[in-house]
């Protein structure tokens, strides 16, 4: 009995133990409830909810340009496009080699098996989180690599050529050196010659990775303004443009999502050429939420020529496709038609559209006979940028870069029965009035062009020859100063022979860029070093 009642009076202190925890979580339940109600008094809901939605829009930015590492390799690409049979059989043995060697290490560039590991001196460093919940990185230069800009600096003052093939010879994957050359043979036509340069410069700034730095998560950052950054956006801009013009579209397009994750500022301008490889790689979902989500801290993309137009044709290639992924149901576009995105784009601006069509006029790709008629209502004769320098400088980038898009038939149809609508409501009621009030409140008048870094030969074509290279070209650099200032020199001077041999590699190359000389061959770079003579050093 002494027992049992030993018992019940543990039980009673338990339950007496359970009875005051109760009454103190109602109490701190009542204090969490006040301070609830006081939060929502002054406000805080929205405070919750708006920090809700920033977590939930950065979560929708990064997904926005997650790469997707298998669209990263051209050669995959080619073999998607063309068959395996595309490739010849060394190639593809050469492929599975460096594959077994490098598997999964290598995302950027794969590079052959015989490729030495570089020791360039350079390397990377996590900085920190941003803002926008990414990772900070930058790039870090040893200081021998610091000595060898010194001493690039100091060949470039040379203007001495020759010291500059001979210091890519010594310093194989010197950053600057390579991409100096890429620009040049660009310019000779030899692109096999110029991407292998790039090629070296994607596998070097890969290989100085920092372990957390991975290139498929859409939350990596670089900014542009630290020096040593620049040129892995230097390099991944041209090699965006190499990609293109082999017809390697969905590659393109991944490299831009991994350049505009980088930095949102858009050094490079790649908000003005992604809507083309999104289209060219009929991956026409991937931009409607590009316009739907992004973000750059400025303009809604909507607001943009080149977007206005691209989205309207991605509507109507989409609206064609039996096998296509609905990937614009959960964005604004999805109740949109094609038509009425395209009238939303000419009546904004309509001087973008006749823009448009005296580029393809102009290389024969249109018949503008039963485009007079339209052209001819005051939509279109009194449009005009605004006299915003900035507008007019991204209608200029929209058609260079974009009119080959617009060549097709069917699509000129379809855009010319839009047109006729547009004019026809304009005269109607006047609408046209108010989308030039729109266009006039969002780009109102200003000589300052906020948007000249970006440069429309960059965007649609081969890189331009920096001046500063054209100055190396030793004993022809005066006469290409003269030549600049003469355009219409005929004369033409053959180089071969003696010259070939007796000249040095890069003088020749520099004076094959003169209008007036034409060279039977050049010689060939340095080779990057191969593991087999790594091996032979050791």
């Amino acid at each position: 009995q002494g027992k049992k009642s030993e018992k019940k009076k543990k039980k009673k202190k338990t339950k007496g133990k359970k009875t005051k925890g109760k009454a103190k979580d109602e109490e701190d339940g009542e204090e969490e409830e006040d301070i609830d109600a006081l939060i929502s008094e002054f406000g805080g809901s929205e405070v919750t909810e708006r920090a809700s939605t920033s977590t939930r829009r950065v979560a929708e930015a990064h997904d926005l340009l997650t790469i997707e590492a298998n669209f990263l390799s051209p050669e995959r690409e080619m073999r998607r496009i063309f068959g395996s049979g595309a490739f010849s059989a060394s190639r593809e043995r050469a492929t599975r080699q460096h594959r077994l060697r490098r598997i999964n290490k290598n995302k950027l560039f794969e590079p052959p098996a015989n490729w030495r590991k570089p020791d360039s001196g350079l390397g990377m460093a996590h900085t920190g989180n941003s803002s926008d919940g990414g990772l900070d990185f930058e790039y870090t230069w040893s200081q021998d690599y610091r000595d060898l800009q010194r001493k690039f600096d100091a060949i470039a003052a040379t203007h001495d050529p020759n010291n500059l093939v001979e210091f890519l010879r010594k310093n194989p994957y010197h950053l600057d050196t390579l991409l100096s050359l890429f620009y040049i043979y660009s310019h000779t036509g030899d692109f096999a010659t110029a991407d292998s340069f790039l090629e070296r410069c994607i596998f070097c700034l890969e290989s100085a990775f920092h372990p957390w730095f991975d290139v498929t998560k859409g939350s990596l950052r670089l900014s542009y303004k630290v020096e040593e950054n620049q040129m892995m956006f230097q390099v991944l801009f041209r090699y965006i443009g190499s990609l293109s013009r082999r017809g390697c579209h969905r590659a393109a397009l991944e490299f831009s999502k991994l350049l505009l994750s980088f930095d949102k500022s858009d050094p490079m301008g790649v908000l003005f050429c992604i809507d083309f490889h999104s289209i060219r790689a009929r991956e026409y979902p991937f931009l409607f939420r590009m316009v739907s989500e992004y973000e750059n801290g400025e303009k809604n993309l909507s607001l943009y020529p080149n977007f206005l137009y691209s989205v309207a044709m991605a509507k109507w290639y989409h609206e064609r496709d039996p096998d296509r992924d609905d990937g614009e149901k959960d964005t604004a576009l999805a109740e949109t038609t094609s038509a009425e995105l395209l009238s939303q784009a000419i009546q904004t601006y309509p001087f973008g559209l006749a823009k448009l069509l005296k580029k393809l006029s102009d290389k024969g790709m249109i018949t503008m006979a039963s485009w007079e008629p339209v052209l001819q209502k005051p939509l279109f004769k009194n449009s005009s940028s605004g006299n915003n320098a900035s507008l007019d400088h991204l209608v200029r980038l929209f058609v260079e870069k974009q009119y080959e898009l617009w060549k097709d038939t069917e699509i000129q149809t379809w855009m010319l029965s839009v047109a006729k609508e547009v004019v026809e409501a304009e005269d109607a009621d006047g609408m046209a009035a108010d989308w030039r009030a729109l266009q006039k409140e969002i780009w109102p008048p200003s000589e300052v062009n906020m948007y000249r870094h970006i440069i429309p030969e960059d965007q649609m074509g081969p890189a331009q020859i920096p001046q500063e290279l054209l100055q190396m070209g030793g004993p022809g650099a005066q006469q290409e100063q003269q030549a600049m200032q003469q355009p219409g020199l005929q004369q033409t001077v053959q180089l071969g022979g003696d010259e070939l041999r007796e000249g040095n590699t890069l003088s020749i190359l520099l004076q094959s860029l003169l209008p007036w000389v034409s060279v039977d061959s050049t010689s060939q770079p340095p080779p990057p070093p191969r593991a087999e003579e790594e091996e032979e050093e050791g």
